[in-house]
């Protein structure tokens, strides 16, 4: 967990760009996620947590094109 936690550093430290963790259920995701968010010094509201695990099929593209975005009339 030490070593998990000053690579966060490092990484909230030089990143700019939106983090994906993946894990299994109760491995501390949201708590590692909350603290990179506190170490980068962004905004609060920048903080995004999506369980996608729940979604399936059509949800599921929808969820990746609000983590990755899309190209206009990708819908229509």
């Amino acid at each position: 967990m030490q070593k998990i936690l000053r690579e966060l550093t490092i990484l909230a430290q030089g990143m700019g760009h939106p983090v994906l963790l993946l894990g299994e259920t109760g491995t501390g995701k949201t708590t590692l996620a909350r603290q990179f968010q506190e170490m980068s010094g962004k905004p609060e509201n920048s903080f995004q947590h999506v369980v996608c695990g729940e979604f399936r099929g059509a949800d599921l593209n929808l969820v990746k094109s609000q983590l990755f975005g899309h190209v206009k009339g990708a819908f229509t």
